[in-house]
């Protein structure tokens, strides 16, 4: 089951797990199918607790051309998939967390970001990598959309996405990290507790394997 975060403002619009968990409300499924609170309760309770990667998602899983939206601007980074594919194997959840603005600016709706995510998991599984799911902050302090142009705690290099994520899944800290593109993402990381890697350009697969390998051997880069 690959759920899809809610594009949320963590302060005051957030999914309440023991809600759903209990069975009181539902969850919308990534491919749009409902999930009530005792189908999600059973999967949830089945899943066992472990290390989780959070991905940033412009210029780290896919090539950033500025604000996209649309499947046709969709160029997945050198090396995306086996890098997902590796973390599935080694038993992390993946996460993709991203800051975008373009909603609050109206460049693209919360809609259409929702159905670019949904074809990017459709297109990483037919790839055999798994994404568990997608947090988005569609705030942005220069938006002209009122109620996302107020102050939030989702947008990084704040850690509300990342606290959703552990919300909703069993994430066990010790061993996550999260691999961003931006200094925003490194902060978000500092905050959540967790180590945050800089992709600046190259390839994914080979950038992960070399944290995996340092992690095992105690070092880092």
């Amino acid at each position: 089951m690959i759920i899809h975060g809610s594009l949320i403002d963590v302060q005051t619009n957030s999914i309440n797990i023991a809600e759903i968990i209990d069975g009181t409300v539902g969850f919308m499924g990534i491919h749009g199918f409902a999930v009530s609170g005792g189908e999600y309760r059973r999967e949830w309770k089945s899943m066992r607790k472990k290390p989780a990667v959070f991905f940033d998602r412009d210029g780290v899983l896919n090539v950033d051309r500025g604000y996209i939206c649309r499947p046709k601007e969709l160029t997945w980074m050198p090396g995306a998939m086996d890098a997902i594919r590796l973390l599935n194997k080694q038993g992390y959840y993946v996460f993709v967390v991203t800051n975008q603005g373009g909603i609050a600016r109206e460049f693209f709706t919360e809609n259409e970001v929702y159905d670019f995510h949904e074809f990017m998991a459709e297109e990483a599984d037919k790839q055999g990598a798994i994404i568990h799911s997608f947090y988005v902050c569609p705030h942005h302090p220069e938006g002209t959309i009122e109620k996302y142009s107020s102050s939030c705690n989702c947008r990084m290099p704040l850690t509300g996405l990342i606290e959703q994520a552990c919300l909703e899944w069993p994430v066990d800290l010790n061993g996550s990290f999260l691999v961003g593109g931006m200094q925003e993402g490194l902060d978000a990381a500092k905050g959540a507790g967790i180590p945050g890697y800089l992709f600046v350009d190259g390839n994914l697969y080979d950038f992960v394997q070399g944290i995996l390998k340092n992690r095992r051997s105690g070092t880092e880069n």
